[in-house]
C-alpha cells in the first residue's frame, strides 16, 4: 500500500485508526510507568508509548479493515508482547555489572575542574565544527540527514554532549531549587532558567531534528530525576508548557523545510481549514507507521533484500562510510525500512526515510525464532542501563552520563544497529575520559 492510498483509507476511516490508536497506547503507558525514570518526561514515554502506541493503531487499523494478513499481524502482536515481558522479567532481577561499569567511568573525582573543563571544550569545538562546517539542521535544504551525510561521527558526538549538559543543567536547576534561603533560590532558578532556554533552543536549532527540543527537555528532567534518586513531581502546567514550545518548534522546522522547498504556499489536501504545515506535522506522526503500511500489505516486506546483520552494527559503530568502503556498497542502502521503501520508489536517493522498528528488523535479518531471542536481548540492553542509572544517585557527573545513556539507549527500538551504536558512543567516549582522568591523577 502507496502512502497517497494509505492517507485515503486513513481518513476515510479516522475513527476506526483512532480507536485503534487508543486502543494501542493505554497498555503501552502502563508498562512504561513501570519502567520509565522521570515519569511523562521520559524517552520510553516518546520512543514506546507515542512512536509504538501510534504504529500499532496504525497495525491494528489495517488488520481490521482486511489489509493486512493474519500472519504479520500476529507477528507484529507477538514481537511487542514479548518485548514488554521482558522489560518486566528483567527489571524484577538483580544486577552487578551496570552499577560497576557507572562507577567506573563516572566515579565522582578530585580534581572536578580538570575533567569538567575537558568535557566543555571538546563540546565547545564540536559545536563550532557544526555550525561552521555542516550548519544548522533547522535550516537544511533537503532534510538533516542530507545536510549531515558524510559527517555522522560529528552530529553523534555533538549530540552525545548536547544531551549530557542538558541533563547536567536539569540538575543544577533542581540543586537551585533546593536552596532554602528564598530570595537566593529564586534569582538562581531565574539564572538557570535563562540559561537552559538559550542552551535548548541554539542547541536544537544546530541538531535540527523536530524531536530536538523535546529530547532537551527529557534529557534534562532524567538527568535531575537519576541524580535525585527519586522520581520528581512535574506540575501539569509544566508539562504542557513543554509539550507546547516542542510542538512550536516542530512547526517552526517544518515551516523553514517547505519554505527552502518551495512549498510553502501549498494547501492541504486531506484535513481541510488548516495550514498545510500542520497537515505536515500529522503526516509525520503517520510516518511511525510508515514501515508497516508500505511494507506489510501484500507482503511487501518479503521483497526487502537485506545484508548480514554484523555489517550495519559495525558500520554504526565505526562509521557507515568507512564500513561502506569495505564490503563495497553502500550499507545504509540495506536497512528493512530503506528496502521497503525503494520497492515504492526505486530512484529515492535522498538520505533518511524509513526506519526499521525492532520488530521488522528482527523478524528480517534472524528469523521469526531468532528474532524473538534478538528482541529478548534488546530489552535486556535497556533494563541494563536503567540498573545502571539507579546506581548513579548523587554524583552529577554520573547522573549526566547515565541521563545521556538513557536517552540515547532507547533509538534501539527505532533502529536497533544506530541504538547499539548510541550505547557506544557513550561508553566509549567517557570510558576515555575516565582513563584521562586516571592519567592527570597519577601524574598529579
Amino acid at each position: 500500500m502507496d502512502r497517497g492510498l494509505f492517507y485515503l483509507e486513513f481518513f476515510k476511516h479516522l475513527h476506526i485508526f483512532f480507536f485503534a490508536t487508543c486502543f494501542c497506547v493505554y497498555p503501552l503507558y502502563k508498562i512504561a510507568n513501570k519502567i520509565s525514570i522521570s515519569g511523562l518526561l521520559d524517552p520510553i514515554m516518546f520512543y514506546w508509548v507515542f512512536t509504538f502506541g501510534s504504529a500499532y493503531g496504525i497495525v491494528l487499523g489495517l488488520f481490521y479493515l482486511g489489509h493486512i494478513s493474519i500472519f504479520y499481524f500476529m507477528l507484529v502482536l507477538s514481537y511487542g508482547v514479548i518485548f514488554s515481558s521482558g522489560l518486566i522479567l528483567f527489571q524484577k532481577l538483580s544486577w552487578r555489572l551496570p552499577p560497576r561499569i557507572v562507577k567506573m567511568i563516572g566515579k565522582d573525582f578530585q580534581p572536578r575542574s580538570v575533567v569538567k573543563a575537558s568535557v566543555f571544550f571538546i563540546f565547545l569545538g564540536l559545536t563550532v565544527v557544526m555550525v561552521t562546517q555542516v550548519g544548522f539542521g533547522m535550516f537544511a535544504a533537503e532534510n538533516r540527514f542530507e545536510q549531515n551525510r558524510g559527517s555522522g561521527a560529528v552530529v553523534r558526538l555533538f549530540t552525545l554532549f548536547r544531551l549530557f549538559f542538558a541533563a547536567y543543567l536539569g540538575i543544577i536547576f533542581f540543586k537551585c531549587a533546593r536552596t532554602r534561603r528564598s530570595r537566593q533560590r529564586t534569582m538562581r532558578l531565574i539564572i538557570v532558567s535563562l540559561i537552559w532556554i538559550f542552551f535548548a533552543g541554539f542547541m536544537s536549532a544546530i541538531d535540527g531534528a523536530k524531536f530536538a527540543f523535546l529530547e532537551t527537555l527529557i534529557a534534562s528532567m532524567v538527568g535531575a530525576t537519576i541524580f535525585a534518586g527519586k522520581q520528581l513531581s512535574l506540575s501539569k502546567k509544566a508539562a504542557l508548557l513543554g509539550g507546547f514550545f516542542s510542538v512550536v518548534f516542530a512547526l517552526g522546522i517544518y515551516s523553514i523545510n517547505l519554505q527552502k522547498n518551495g512549498q510553502s504556499a501549498k494547501e492541504s489536501s486531506f484535513i481541510p481549514g488548516v495550514p498545510f504545515v500542520v497537515e505536515a506535522l500529522a503526516f509525520r506522526v503517520l510516518a511511525n507507521g510508515d514501515k508497516y503500511f508500505l511494507g506489510l500489505p501484500n507482503g511487501v516486506v518479503e521483497t526487502a533484500e537485506i545484508k548480514p546483520a554484523w555489517v550495519r552494527i559495525v558500520g554504526s559503530l565505526i562509521s557507515s562510510t568507512a564500513m561502506s568502503r569495505i564490503v563495497g556498497y553502500d550499507i545504509n542502502d540495506y536497512s528493512v525500512g530503506k528496502q521497503i521503501l525503494y520497492y515504492w520508489e526505486p530512484s529515492w536517493d535522498i538520505a533518511g526515510g524509513p526506519t526499521s522498528h525492532f520488530d521488522l528488523y528482527s523478524y528480517k535479518q534472524f528469523g521469526v525464532v531468532g528474532g524473538a531471542f534478538f528482541i529478548l536481548f534488546i530489552a535486556f540492553v535497556l533494563i541494563g542501563v536503567r540498573k545502571g542509572a539507579a546506581s548513579a544517585e548523587g554524583n552529577l557527573y554520573a547522573s549526566s552520563i547515565l541521563g545521556v545513556m538513557w536517552v540515547r539507549s532507547w533509538a534501539i527500538i527505532i533502529e536497533p544497529p544506530l541504538g547499539i551504536a548510541y550505547i557506544f558512543d557513550v561508553l566509549l567516549v567517557f570510558g576515555l575520559i575516565a582513563l584521562f582522568r586516571g592519567y592527570v591523577l597519577s601524574r598529579k
